[in-house]
């Protein structure tokens, strides 16, 4: 089955206070569109787009409160004024098989010497309007599928520790089992998607680790339309 409609609409604003300008945000959401499933859309367009308000909210609620703080804190003090910023940005990256899957990357810039993007994930089936999980992946419902993603992660890491540009900890192990999430995974036509946190398995340059479990395995199946 061919994938659904996508259009990404956008919440975006400019605040200031004493005409100085202080946040901006970027809230972007998406909206799917099908002439079988709409009933079904309906209801996940509501969830993204009440998220992308409840991010809007955050935003001029919380984090402008904090930049006006900051802000008069600066003044007094003379040192410079730092711009806040909050991007909430998705990007569909399943889209067929009657299945829709996606991340959310959510930056936040406060002033410091850098932002922090914290990443969460959806996966939707559209058979039944329901969110995938990892362990329905499972071509056998009876693997262990936990240990075998994580000694998967660990596997890959472990090869590429020759490389010069090797950016784990030393301790990646110990972390990937730590901090392993089955939350945390969307789908791509290759296969699965399993990433990790800023600062949970490499430093901050290093960005989201992510890592891919292709359905050529055998292990993971790749989803298919019931209708």
């Amino acid at each position: 089955m061919d994938g659904v409609q996508v259009k990404i609409l956008c919440l975006e604003d400019s605040l200031f206070y004493e005409k100085q300008l202080l946040l901006h945000y970027k809230v972007e959401y998406p909206q799917f569109y099908s002439y079988k499933d709409q009933n079904i859309l309906n209801k996940i367009n509501l969830f993204y787009k009440k998220k992308a308000w409840d991010v809007v909210r955050e935003s001029v609620d919380v984090f402008f409160k904090i930049a006006v703080t900051y802000y008069v804190f600066s003044i007094k003090r003379d040192i410079p004024i730092r711009l806040f910023e909050i991007y909430y940005i998705p990007k569909v990256t399943y889209n067929e098989n009657c299945t829709i899957s996606l991340y959310y990357d959510k930056y936040i810039y406060l002033g410091g010497a850098h932002g922090q993007t914290y990443r969460t994930s959806d996966t939707w089936d559209l058979n039944c309007g329901s969110r995938v999980t990892l362990c329905g992946l499972f071509a056998n419902s009876e693997f262990k599928m936990l240990d075998y993603l994580k000694k998967d992660v660990m596997e890959q890491i472990r090869q590429n520790a020759e490389k010069e540009n090797f950016m784990y900890f030393d301790e990646y192990r110990k972390r990937v089992a730590e901090y392993f999430d089955e939350n945390s995974f969307y789908l791509t036509p290759e296969g699965v998607i399993i990433y990790f946190q800023q600062y949970e398995i490499a430093p901050y340059a290093s960005g989201i680790p992510e890592f891919l479990i292709p359905y050529t395995t055998g292990i993971i199946e790749e989803p298919k339309c019931h209708k």
